[in-house]
């Protein structure tokens, strides 16, 4: 017997004792007897097949499928289309109304298969048109799931096909045929027949095998990827070698991130949110600073919510996989959004949490596991391997999944593992294959390949120094909605109170922006936006319109200071201790004048 198969087999036989395949194989119940129980129903109502066909000619994929199962007038025709969807939410992880639909505490899905809506729609309207004939359905992952409901035993919770082909190559050496199907699956149950495995429900046995071979641990095994991807990771590792020894390595703040967090963190903390926001606190680079912000003010304001968001997202203990969880976790902290607008008096704030800094407290966690991630650095990633990027919501975890082959070559590269232990000058606890694995793709983008454009930060740079006194030509930019507006009322009311960003910060929003209204009121601050109408004449000077009076209509013209040359000669009279009525003394012509009578 080969080495490999031994290695892959002992893999197996852990995994079949893993907590999760065990309570799957105690099981009494059939795994997705809700689903079956649907599709049943499904097969067994009666509807004109004129309202059937409807159903799928009726939804496009622009509404959400439950508004547009509500505006359906015919009883019946709601009724199955409701059925459609509730069953739809059993079958793929990106179903419409899942949270809804999907009655499991651990929402489990046959598979993650990421067919449309509309897909599902219309191959399940075909297949009933078709008198239930599964052959007659045209999208095969939609097929395999009717298969395996009708029959479990000879069905398979692995719907793609490609999916298949690549396990029948890894196992049997062969390649997958869709005729013979049956055969493959009875192969496949062959091949467990020497772990004697015996589920109290023998249809859950597919099941455990589909578990296992998609598990964290066998995936990378068995899921081929392209020789090309291969031979660039390879490349670029060697890459990566020369620079990591180079005087321009300077990613060293990623593990003293992690080392701070590890160090600092306390869930039992009599105050969970100050030991978070110390633990997370060397995030420079690492997360968006008005996410953090966003994050602190939760902790400020909403302790309770702000801990049980976080515990949820890191719970690798429970049933719900990261994937679920990290989209809970946005959408949580996004539902709170409103309340903190209300409690900064901001309502302009749009910015919660993102994959990004879901990345960096996975990973400030979980470091032997999870990576970094920023979206161009993502885009970046998927250019250069030739793949094509997922959806907003799916880029964290493909990401992740893009990392996987490399995590493999980084294990087996010991001259690689030995040159970064003599670079960072010290021994991690915990395995660095991931972080590695992060920082060899981002590194090779950004500094040697340089195929990541300088990012316009979806917040504010802070470039001013930590020291009292500040940088005062400051420009903070970023996209709409990233808190410019929000971060510039600190930094005001920092320069006129002569005092850090951090004093500052640690001051509550509310108090801060009201010294910046009383500041403003009193004409040391003065805000202006700057948009396509302002011309010059609004900004330095220019001729405005007048009327004289109502008796004399007439239009007449005068030249009026503009905001920008008031604001000099308000600083000047400030500096001077001169008051506004003592403005000629500063103006151009006298000043002229006395330089003429000085010369004659």
């Amino acid at each position: 017997m080969d080495s490999d198969k031994l290695k892959r087999d002992k893999l197996i036989q852990e995994l079949l004792s893993t907590d999760k395949i065990q309570a799957l194989l105690n099981a009494e119940d059939f795994y997705f007897d809700r689903a079956r129980s649907l599709f049943l129903e499904f097969k067994s109502v009666q509807i004109d097949n004129e309202l059937l066909s409807d159903i799928s000619r009726g939804y496009n994929g622009k509404t959400k499928y439950v508004d547009y199962c509500e505006q359906l007038s015919v009883d019946r025709q709601k009724q199955v289309a409701v059925l459609i969807g509730k069953l739809t939410a059993y079958c793929d992880d990106k179903a419409a109304n899942k949270k809804e639909w999907n009655q499991y505490e651990d929402k489990r899905v046959i598979a993650r298969a990421g067919v449309w809506q509309t897909h599902w729609i219309k191959n399940l309207v075909e297949y009933k048109l078709n008198n239930c004939n599964s052959d007659t359905v045209s999208s095969d992952s939609v097929k395999h799931a009717i298969k395996y409901l009708e029959d479990p035993d000879s069905g398979l919770c692995m719907l793609s096909i490609g999916h298949r082909n690549d396990l029948s190559l890894f196992l049997f050496g062969e390649a997958y045929n869709e005729i013979k199907e049956k055969e493959f699956i009875a192969k496949l149950k062959g091949y467990f027949e020497q772990f004697s495995i015996l589920p109290k429900n023998s249809e859950n046995l597919t099941r455990v095998i589909t578990d296992v071979f998609y598990s964290e641990e066998m995936r990378p095994l068995w899921m081929l990827e392209k020789d090309e991807t291969k031979l660039k990771y390879i490349a670029i590792i060697k890459s990566y070698q020369e620079y990591i020894q180079s005087s321009e390595y300077n990613e060293f703040f990623k593990w003293n991130a992690v080392l701070h967090y590890r160090k600092t963190i306390d869930f039992d903390a009599p105050s969970f949110a100050d030991n978070f926001k110390e633990a997370i606190k060397k995030n420079d680079r690492l997360i968006y600073q008005n996410l953090v912000t966003y994050m602190k003010t939760l902790g400020q304001y909403f302790p309770d919510f702000q801990k049980e968001v976080i515990l949820d997202l890191l719970n690798e203990h429970g049933n719900i996989d990261v994937k679920d969880r990290i989209t809970e976790f946005i959408e949580k902290t996004k539902s709170k959004l409103q309340d903190v607008k209300d409690a900064l008096d901001n309502q302009n704030l749009s910015n919660t949490q993102d994959e990004g800094a879901v990345s960096a407290y996975l990973t400030f966690q979980y470091p032997e596991k999870y990576s970094f991630y920023k979206a161009r650095m993502y885009d970046a990633l998927c250019k250069f391997l030739g793949r094509r990027s997922k959806k907003a919501g799916e880029k964290l975890e493909h990401f992740w999944r893009l990392l996987e082959p490399l995590k493999k070559l980084i294990k087996n590269d010991d001259e690689l593992l030995e040159i970064f232990q003599t670079v960072h000058k010290q021994e991690y606890e915990w395995d660095q294959t991931s972080m590695i694995a992060q920082d060899i793709v981002y590194c090779y983008l950004k500094f040697i390949h340089k195929d990541i454009p300088e990012e316009l930060e979806q917040t504010i740079e802070l470039v001013t120094t930590q020291t009292k006194k500040m940088h005062l030509n400051t420009i903070l930019y970023g996209p709409p909605g990233t808190g410019k507006t929000y971060n510039s009322i600190i930094y005001a009311v920092a320069i006129i109170e002569d005092k850090s960003l951090e004093e500052i910060e640690q001051d509550d929003y509310h108090k801060v922006k009201n010294r910046y209204n009383q500041y403003k009121d009193n004409g040391r601050i003065e805000f202006t936006t700057f948009h396509q109408s302002m011309s010059y004449e609004d900004f330095i000077e220019g001729i405005k319109p007048v009327m004289d009076d109502d008796e004399n209509p007439d239009v007449k013209y005068e030249i009026r200071d503009g905001i920008f040359k008031r604001i000099c000669f308000e600083s000047k009279f400030a500096k001077l201790n001169l008051d506004e009525g003592d403005s000629e003394l500063l103006s151009f012509d006298n000043r002229y004048s006395l330089l003429l009578d000085n010369i004659t």
